[in-house]
């Protein structure tokens, strides 16, 4: 029911999303992979692009979906976006289910699509969610794995390579997964050797180490094969990217903690800060009951809490991993946290698993129906606020601990993509018309050129001309995105319309004297 609630609110709202600012770039890029293949690797434009360091199989795969659909190219992306953010919300279903119990998996995916950072984000990021999605995929198999020894199978052995390969496909930081998965399988071979003593254990243990080692090669043959740049040296390129994206100098501002900050002066605490304001109410309700319940624990079975005490390894370590290493490598953090979205769907399964331990251990039938008020209720509630913030629901922050969007515009970054440009443009296609016949020129204070050229593109049905101003020509119309000035109304003109979400301004359209 869950998955097919996600499928169809897909499929009736992926043509409502904007223009991001890594969409021109990306369908650039997705041009030239598709040249690469096409041409046998004689179009190398792929390898040189500023966005080689990308793996091609989103670009692929969103190539792959224009032409089968007949979508225009945005639409295509964002709805190949938005299937594999549904691959995603499977992969945690799946997960849950052969972690904890089949309950655990129902909550989770509800949990999930309930979670407006990811379920926004998985219709106008065509990196960062793709990748989470297949990062959750690629765990499921690893707990998987872990959980069927001392008798492994093969079959999910090599799942797990293709999930694995896959997401390396999109990101080369799917390499992160081999901390998660094989923590998973040490459990795994420790937990057998407790249980079934040292002879016993030793032709599981020759059995899982060799499809490890197929995971392994089966992950890098995937990961390449996709990847035009990786075919410059299948080596070697993967790690130049690591290194290239570890620092990558992204010169822009971070609005945080109402400050201006660069990407390489923001605090350790970034992320975790963020996540806690990000999160709904009923995942942080979900991650506090679940460590209340822990205090209900009286003894641990190792043969019938394995899975779980396995899941619930795996993916805190898929939390905690990642985030370590960035710390590590003092890398560059920026746009909220979307470069490590993949985070959020472990975090999101220890909730449901959490909530539904709470539940199960908790006697008082009073507490519990208490507590199931309180979880319906702020199900309930951010439930409406995804319906008030369509479709910029990755903009969200909770009111428990951010104070809510108004709240948290005064110290953090909302729409850092300009998505909510292309709403603006379409107003004024159709709305702003002075003069008929006589162009309109117009100038944005940030976004690719294309974000409003799109919408504003003739014939319109109002007869009205745009064009982009030029280099030191006066414009009469301008778009002011409020990233950088979020709380700050346009200090000349007359502004004529606002996007906004909760009452927080997004993009004004100001008329200029």
């Amino acid at each position: 029911m869950v998955l097919g609630l996600h499928a169809l609110l897909i499929l009736f709202t992926f043509r409502h999303y904007g223009l991001s600012w890594d969409q021109v770039s990306g369908h650039q890029y997705e041009q030239a992979v598709v040249r690469f293949y096409s041409s046998h690797g004689r179009y190398t434009y792929s390898q040189e692009s500023i966005n080689r360091f990308y793996g091609g199989l989103f670009e692929l795969l969103s190539a792959l979906t224009e032409k089968v659909t007949g979508l225009r190219w945005l639409e295509a992306r964002d709805l190949t976006s938005a299937l594999l953010g549904w691959v995603g919300t499977y992969a945690i279903l799946r997960a849950g289910w052969i972690a904890f119990c089949p309950a655990v998996g129902v909550i989770a995916a509800a949990f999930l699509m309930l979670t407006p950072v990811y379920y926004g984000h998985e219709f106008i990021n065509p990196k960062d969610a793709p990748f989470a999605a297949l990062i959750m995929l690629a765990l499921y198999y690893a707990v998987s794995l872990a959980t069927e020894y001392p008798a492994p199978r093969w079959r999910t052995a090599l799942k797990l390579g293709l999930a694995a390969g896959a997401a390396m496909g999109v990101r080369v930081g799917g390499l992160i997964l081999f901390g998660p998965a094989g923590l998973g399988a040490l459990l795994a071979v420790g937990f057998g050797w407790w249980l079934n003593g040292t002879r016993a254990s030793f032709r599981p243990l020759l059995t899982l180490s060799l499809q490890l080692l197929l995971v392994l090669a089966l992950a890098w043959t995937v990961m390449v094969a996709v990847w035009p740049f990786a075919w410059t040296d299948p080596l070697r390129a993967p790690l130049l990217a690591v290194v290239e994206f570890s620092k990558y100098p992204w010169p822009g501002n971070v609005f945080y903690d109402g400050k201006l900050l660069k990407p390489w002066d923001l605090p350790w605490t970034y992320v975790p800060n963020l996540v806690v304001r990000t999160m709904p109410e009923h995942i942080l309700l979900g991650l506090l009951a679940g460590t209340i319940g822990l205090g209900f624990v009286r003894r641990i079975r190792l043969a019938e809490d394995r899975g779980a005490i396995i899941g619930t390894v795996v993916f805190l370590a898929a939390f905690i991993w990642p985030l370590g290493i960035i710390w590590d490598f003092d890398s560059n953090l920026y746009d909220g946290y979307r470069q490590v979205l993949f985070i959020i769907p472990p975090l999101v399964l220890l909730s449901a698993a959490g909530a539904w331990y709470f539940f199960q251990r908790v006697k008082s039938r009073g507490v519990r129906m208490a507590a199931g008020g309180v979880f319906g209720a702020a199900l309930l509630l951010v439930a409406v606020d995804m319906v008030t913030l369509h479709p910029y629901e990755y903009i969200y922050f909770n009111r428990s601990v951010a104070g809510g969007l108004a709240e948290a515009n005064k110290s953090y970054d909302l729409d850092y993509w300009a998505t909510a440009l292309t709403e603006a443009a379409q107003w004024v296609a159709k709305n702003f018309n002075p003069t008929p016949g006589k162009p309109v020129v117009y100038s944005m204070n940030d976004g690719e050129p294309l974000m409003a050229e799109l919408p504003l593109a003739g014939p319109l049905a109002s007869g009205a001309v745009f064009r982009r101003a030029e280099e030191g020509q006066k414009a009469t119309l301008r778009f002011l995105i409020r990233r950088e000035r979020q709380t700050t109304p346009p200090t000349e003109g007359r502004v004529i319309h606002v996007v906004a979400r909760q009452g927080v301004p997004l993009v004004d359209v100001v008329e200029l004297p």
